[in-house]
């Protein structure tokens, strides 16, 4: 593809046996899951206040691991990452759960 123009590359021998595909994206979506199983979560209103609630309890631990840290200030930085990151490690898996739970009942 050095200095060639786009249309003699797709002339090519290669490219003249590649199927062309209009929609790829509906060909991987059929792929991965079957017509009963497509749900939009975006904008499932389950999942937008889930997400608050989420982004809520990271708020939360990002106070409290200041809050902690800024008692100590000699060790501010390792005091607050030992507490963000104690803080965060459940709350990305409560996340991830609830994600999977709401996203089952969506498809009931």
């Amino acid at each position: 593809m050095h200095g060639k123009p786009l249309s003699s590359v797709q002339n090519t021998p290669l490219a003249a046996h590649t199927p062309v595909l209009e929609h790829p994206e509906e060909l991987v979506e059929g792929a991965c899951m079957g017509e009963a199983q497509k749900v939009n979560l975006v904008t499932s209103p389950r999942m937008k206040l889930f997400a608050l609630f989420i982004n809520a309890l990271v708020l939360a631990a990002l106070t409290v691991a200041m809050y902690v840290a800024a008692q100590n200030p000699d060790q501010f930085t390792p005091m607050f990452f030992k507490v963000f990151v104690s803080l965060l490690v459940p709350t990305i898996i409560v996340a991830i759960v609830g994600r999977r739970l709401i996203a089952r009942a969506e498809r009931r």
